[in-house]
């Protein structure tokens, strides 16, 4: 009986040995880190000629980008008739999109903002470069439909570092 009681103890430690050691070597799935990966800095231009600095820091994993997009004074929008002209506040968002595994140098991505009382959501369109130096972008900003129109301002950025 002793010899019994031994025998499965010993066999239950070998056998948590060795599942101890296969989880170990278990991996989780790699993470693929894609080309919007970085920070992208350049001038977008507005309406009446305005221009500002804008600034995108990005994590891009598994076709999942999110990241601050921060943009300086001086972009001016039209939004139409009844809402006219604006400037766009200086200061930073927080956005989130994706790209396709068809597609991984295009990428779509939202922000929603707050303003005068309004949600509105800022729509980003980019398109990588070849070499994934350079990125154009057009931002259509989601206006309530009484002002008329839509903005659309767009530039090129160009990766640091």
């Amino acid at each position: 009986m002793k010899k019994l009681i031994s025998a499965t103890i010993l066999a239950l430690v070998v056998i948590s040995l060795f599942s101890i050691s296969a989880f170990a070597a278990t991996k989780s799935p790699p993470t693929n880190i894609g080309p919007y990966e970085g920070e992208f800095v350049g001038q977008l231009s507005g309406s009446k000629g305005s221009t500002a600095w804008l600034a995108l820091d990005l994590t891009d994993r598994n076709h999942e980008v999110a990241g601050t997009a921060t943009i300086g004074r001086g972009l001016m929008v039209n939004a139409g008739n009844v809402c006219g002209q604006a400037a766009i506040p200086a200061g930073a968002i927080w956005a989130a999109g994706r790209t396709t595994g068809r597609n991984p140098d295009k990428l779509f991505a939202s922000a929603p903002v707050a303003v005068g009382g309004f949600n509105i959501t800022v729509d980003v369109a980019g398109d990588l470069s070849a070499d994934g130096e350079e990125m154009d972008v057009e931002i259509t900003i989601d206006v309530p439909w009484i002002c008329g129109r839509d903005p659309v301002v767009s530039g090129t950025l160009f990766r640091q570092g």
